[in-house]
């Protein structure tokens, strides 16, 4: 019963962190003479990708931690 709640967890953490790249789809090429980007220009690509929902996810599980251990010592 233990391991069973260990890998569900896994699978939500690994559910989460691939889904996003699995779904993502590549935009087709623009050339620069044809109206889009200049050469050397900002290509606009997203940095987070879910990054910041595992931040979240990290902080909520520290703060779970930390009051069930405040919870258990009174």
């Amino acid at each position: 019963m233990k391991y069973q709640k260990i890998i569900v967890f896994a699978v939500v953490i690994i559910a989460m962190i691939s889904l996003p790249v699995l779904l993502s789809a590549q935009a087709p090429f623009d050339p620069p003479n044809g109206g889009g980007t200049p050469l050397g220009g900002p290509v606009g690509v997203p940095i987070d990708g879910g990054l910041s929902a595992l931040i979240v996810g990290g902080v909520a599980l520290l703060v779970r931690k930390f009051w069930k251990k405040k919870k258990d010592k009174a």
